[in-house]
């Protein structure tokens, strides 16, 4: 059910396609589904640095989306995009806030952006 929603769901979106409380729970006891956040719920088998970008409050952003897309293994620190006015975010991360829907999964933004995204944080980091 949460791979049918985009690879991350909330609680409500789940029920809301029939599952019960109780059938949200027992997946989260099984580990057929991985919380991520309160309420929030990734697939199984959902790969490591995109649990912590759902942990931290967003998704998988610029140079971690790059070497994700590339099949590389995606280096520290995490960087992760995050809707504006979001609150209570993970640690460990830099953090890209937007206003705009961007393109992409709910997991990742799409290659391209991943790329534009890059190119300006790598210029701000060196001017």
């Amino acid at each position: 059910m949460v791979a049918y929603l985009g690879g991350h769901a909330s609680r409500a979106e789940l029920v809301a396609l029939g599952a019960s409380p109780q059938w949200i729970d027992l997946n989260v006891w099984y580990r057929h589904i991985l919380p991520t956040r309160k309420g929030w719920y990734a697939s199984k088998g959902t790969h490591p640095a995109i649990l912590a970008a759902l942990r931290v409050g967003g998704r998988l952003a610029c140079e971690s989306a790059v070497a994700w897309h590339e099949g590389r293994e995606v280096p520290e620190p995490l960087h992760v995009l995050v809707g504006y006015g979001a609150s209570r975010l993970g640690r460990g991360a830099v953090v890209h806030w937007t206003r705009r829907e961007l393109r992409g999964s709910r997991l990742v933004v799409d290659e391209e952006l991943a790329r534009r995204q890059a190119a300006t944080c790598r210029a701000r980091r060196r001017g």
